[in-house]
């Protein structure tokens, strides 16, 4: 039964590797290795010998484990190599160690490479992800600044009935324009006045509007882009040996009140403070998520908590902590 395994593993061998000489098992087996060794597709950088090389590969080195086992079996027979024989057993370790460790390495330069594949395919994927949730950032982003900026805007009828009380209050100074303003019933001292309330009301509101769009953007501008933002979040760090470094929602409303609360600013927003402050606050967080700096948020007593994205290399200076 033996000898018909060896007749059986051995001729394959030697077909495949192309010998027809006698040739020892030892020497056979070191010589398929290191066919097999050439054989590895890494060794190539032309991609069509790439090719051939790894059908090579995928065809020698199961050839290669059955014909270790066939050795080993051979060994625990004591058919192989005899236990008195020292330098015969040395020789046999010494080929059977340096092909076993070259073959390993082999092989894990294989997995090493399939898993460099998932791992690209894995990103690949993740980076998808990224995009599209950055992109709803952005246009959370962008929907939460509109309605900021437009909290005083004038609707569509309002724009109507102010630009008409405009032009009619415009036309009263003109007096070919009396007859059609008396057509439509606003004749006298009492309309002129209404028509002049109307206007001056609306072109408030139109300046207003303005003014609180431009002093929004400035709020906006100033606190992403103030170099001493961590100090004025009051960053905290969390105690353990992984510390994560976070703020909360109160922060960014005190930061904003702050901001809002100067001088006569207050007055300003007389009628919409609390909408104007919430917008304000909204806004900023999705900036901070949509550059990255918050990293990741949970929720904690019922008020949001925003872990940052903190590099190792940053000292703690950079920031303030509780005590």
């Amino acid at each position: 039964m033996g000898n018909e395994i060896k007749e059986n593993i051995v001729t394959r061998v030697k077909k495949e590797l192309g010998i027809s000489d006698a040739v020892d098992d030892l020497a056979l087996y070191e010589f398929l290795c290191k066919t097999l060794i050439e054989n590895h597709p890494d060794k190539y950088s032309d991609r069509e010998a790439q090719k051939i090389a790894e059908e090579r590969f995928k065809v020698l080195s199961p050839l290669r484990d059955e014909f270790f086992s066939y050795l080993e079996m051979q060994r625990a027979s004591n058919q192989l190599v005899k236990t008195n024989d020292s330098g015969e057993a040395s020789k046999y370790e010494s080929i059977i160690k340096s092909t076993s460790q070259e073959i390993e390495i082999l092989k894990l330069k294989d997995k090493i490479k399939r898993l460099e594949v998932e791992l690209k395919e894995k990103n690949n994927s993740l980076e998808k992800v990224r995009k599209q949730y950055d992109d709803l950032i952005a246009q959370s982003a962008g929907i939460a600044k509109e309605n900021l900026t437009d909290i005083y805007k004038p609707k569509k009828f309002g724009n109507f009935i102010g630009l008409s009380a405009t032009l009619l209050t415009i036309s009263t100074f003109n007096d070919k324009c009396q007859s059609l303003i008396a057509s439509l019933g606003v004749t006298g001292k009492i309309g002129n006045l209404i028509l002049i309330i109307i206007t001056v009301v609306w072109l408030m509101r139109l300046g207003r509007n303005i003014i609180v769009k431009s002093f929004a953007n400035s709020i906006i501008d100033k606190t992403l882009m103030d170099p001493d933002l961590k100090v004025k979040l009051h960053i905290i760090k969390t105690r353990g040996s992984y510390p994560y470094y976070y703020f909360t929602e109160s922060d960014v409303v005190s930061l904003v009140d702050k901001q809002l609360q100067k001088g006569y600013l207050p007055i300003l927003f007389w009628g919409a403070y609390n909408t104007i402050r919430r917008s304000l606050v909204e806004y900023l967080i999705l900036e901070l998520e949509h550059k990255h700096f918050i990293e990741r948020t949970s929720n904690n007593d019922l008020q949001k908590i925003f872990y940052i994205h903190h590099e190792r290399n940053i000292s703690d200076s950079d920031y303030t902590f509780d005590v």
